[in-house]
C-alpha cells in the first residue's frame, strides 16, 4: 500500500491492523468480483496515490445507495487519509454549509463518543452534533456513556449497512419507542413501532441539495 508517513504516524489509528487486513484482497481477487483486469486495478491505484494533490468528490449519489455504502464511504475516506490528501489546496478540504436558521434541539452533553473518535467530533474548528453511530448498540444494551431508549431513523438501514449488523438488532429490538422514515420499508423499519414514508426529492424544494 503506497501511503505517507505524515498520514499515518500522525492522524491514523489502527493502521497496521489496516495493512494487514487488506493484504487478502489483492488486485486478482478483486478482478474475479468486479470485471476489471487486475493490471486496471492497479493503473488506476498509482495513478491516484501518486497525484498530488487528488481528491475524490462522492457527493450524493448511488455509492452509498446500497448495503455496502457506509463501508465504502469508510474505504474514500481511508484513501485520501493514507496518501496524505486531507485539508490541503484541491485534496480533501472542508466545504461551507449553505447558512440557515438552526432548528436543531439544543444539547448540553457531548455526543456519543466525541471522547473517543475526537476527530470526528471537532475538526476544522467546527464541532458536530453527530455522535459515532456504531456506538449506538453499546449505549442502549450497556447504557454506556449514558442509556439511550428511543431512536429516529432517517434514510438508512443500519442492520443491513452497518458492521456487527446483530447487535444493531438486538439494540433495536430493546428501544422503549423506535421510528424509522424512508422511501420504502427496510429490514430496520421492521423492527421500529412507527414508519413514516419519505418524499421523493422531486417531490420537495430542499435548499440544501437543490441550491
Amino acid at each position: 500500500m503506497m501511503h505517507t508517513l505524515v498520514a499515518t504516524a500522525d492522524y491514523c489509528i489502527g493502521f497496521e491492523e489496516l495493512k494487514e487486513h487488506v493484504q487478502q484482497h489483492t488486485p486478482e481477487w478483486a478482478a474475479e468480483i468486479t470485471w476489471l483486469s487486475a493490471s486496471d486495478i492497479k493503473s488506476v491505484s498509482r495513478i491516484y496515490a501518486q497525484s498530488k494533490p487528488a481528491c475524490i468528490v462522492q457527493g450524493i449519489n448511488t455509492l452509498d445507495q446500497h448495503g455496502n455504502g457506509f463501508q465504502l464511504s469508510r474505504l474514500l475516506n481511508i484513501l485520501q487519509t493514507v496518501t496524505g490528501n486531507i485539508d490541503k489546496p484541491g485534496t480533501w478540504v472542508t466545504i461551507p454549509y449553505l447558512r440557515m436558521t438552526d432548528l436543531r434541539l439544543p444539547m448540553d452533553e457531548e455526543p456519543i463518543g466525541a471522547d473517543q473518535y475526537p476527530l470526528f467530533y471537532s475538526f476544522w474548528g467546527r464541532k458536530s452534533p453527530y455522535g459515532i453511530a456504531t456506538l449506538f448498540p453499546q449505549a442502549a444494551l450497556e447504557s454506556k456513556p449514558y442509556p439511550v431508549r428511543g431512536a429516529i431513523v432517517t434514510a438508512a438501514n443500519p442492520v443491513v449497512s452497518f458492521p456487527e449488523a446483530n447487535k444493531f438488532i438486538e439494540a433495536f429490538k430493546s428501544m422503549d419507542f423506535m421510528m424509522t422514515i424512508d422511501l420504502f420499508m427496510t429490514d430496520t423499519g421492521e423492527l421500529g413501532n412507527l414508519f413514516l414514508p419519505a418524499p421523493l426529492w422531486r417531490s420537495i424544494l430542499c435548499p440544501t441539495f437543490m441550491a
